[in-house]
């Protein structure tokens, strides 16, 4: 889509990484347009809703059957999928010269986790951080936020 006029347009090819703990959506800002290159999300891992229980006895004890396997967390999602995914993404990105600078945009109790773990390269591209949770935001309105 079209940047309008009002709005600032980048000097360089630049990405705007939406994320929040499940999900992360990337757009492509350069020559005046503004496009969603990519979309992660992992859904929310949810253990079964079977109970453990006791069974009949066997040999003079009581056979017990599973219990349900622990619910991983949303941090959990986080660490172990969506991070190294986007990481990935934006490092083979950055390596093809796709862009020069990326912004990023996450609710402020993830923001300094996202940075951290992306590779030394993408942490010295970023150029802007704002703290907020605007991942179905329209990607228009989320440019003139950070801007």
């Amino acid at each position: 889509m079209q940047i309008p006029s009002e709005l600032p347009h980048p000097a360089k090819p630049t990405l705007m990484v939406v994320a929040d703990t499940q999900s992360a959506k990337i757009f492509l800002l350069k020559d005046d347009e503004l496009e969603e290159i990519n979309s992660i999300f992992f859904e929310e891992e949810r253990a079964s809703d079977k109970e453990g229980g006791f069974g009949k006895k066997v040999g003079g004890q009581m056979q017990s059957f599973g219990n349900p396997p622990v619910v991983p967390g949303e941090e959990h999602v986080l660490k172990d999928h969506l991070l190294k995914e986007l990481n990935e993404e934006l490092f083979k990105r950055l390596q093809n010269n796709e862009f020069e600078e990326w912004c990023l945009v996450a609710p402020d109790y993830i923001l300094k986790t996202i940075e951290e773990a992306m590779h030394s390269y993408l942490q010295k591209a970023l150029i802007k951080k704002h703290a907020a949770n605007l991942v179905n935001e329209h990607p228009l309105d989320i440019w003139e936020r950070l801007k």
